[in-house]
């Protein structure tokens, strides 16, 4: 799943490891996701800037993306505390119930391998994982130091739909430049924080809920 310069046998995550990422980060991420659903198929592709902030218990990701060639503008605020998820568009903004806070953090049962990403000097020592959540698996890369995200592939069924996710990490920055990002829109509606079916669970370790 992961270009790789050196890699080695696959062991159980150790303890000395990082096991979380940073509380407070931001940067860019480029998508592509195939999925295939009662016969249909759908691609999504594009870049998202995120914001993630485990003081808060904030993520937003500005997403610029071609859901099956139909250009998608939209933000996504999920506001942990109060258990809401905001989609902002040109057109308006709506909301729906959001599930548990989930930190960023490597499952106990991961399986691991060190690796380099990078050429030569300009390279970084990094920890790939797999996770296997019984319909899905996980395949995630974080640097070695800090846990800070550099890949992530997702494959397998998720709610009944068979999907092929990859992403990847770019200009990682630790803090939040702007805290206004995570004000949520004035025109944004109210919910009623009772989780709905199905959404305590998410497919990607970094970016929230699916």
């Amino acid at each position: 799943m992961f270009v790789l310069l050196v890699c080695a046998l696959l062991t159980v995550a150790a303890a000395d490891e990082c096991r979380c990422t940073p509380n407070q980060w931001e940067g860019d991420m480029g998508l592509v996701l195939g999925s295939t659903y009662a016969g249909n198929t759908s691609l999504t592709e594009g870049t998202m800037q995120i914001s993630y902030d485990a003081v808060k218990k904030m993520i937003v990701t500005r997403q610029s993306l071609m859901y099956n060639n139909i250009p998608v503008q939209q933000t996504i605020i999920e506001d942990f505390t109060n258990g809401i998820s905001y989609t902002v568009t040109a057109q308006g903004c709506s909301s729906k119930a959001l599930g548990p806070w989930i930190p960023n953090c490597i499952p106990s049962n991961a399986t691991t391998a060190n690796l380099r990403y990078g050429l030569g000097d300009n390279s970084v020592d990094a920890r790939s994982y797999m996770v296997d959540y019984g319909t899905f698996m996980v395949y995630f890369a974080v640097t070695a130091d800090t846990c800070v995200p550099v890949a992530e592939d997702v494959t397998g069924t998720f709610d009944g739909a068979q999907i092929m996710e990859v992403i990847t990490f770019a200009n990682i920055k630790a803090g939040i430049s702007d805290s206004n990002v995570f004000a949520i829109p004035a025109n944004c509606p109210t919910q009623n924080s009772v989780p709905l079916p199905g959404v305590n669970r998410r497919a990607s370790m970094f970016r929230g809920y699916v």
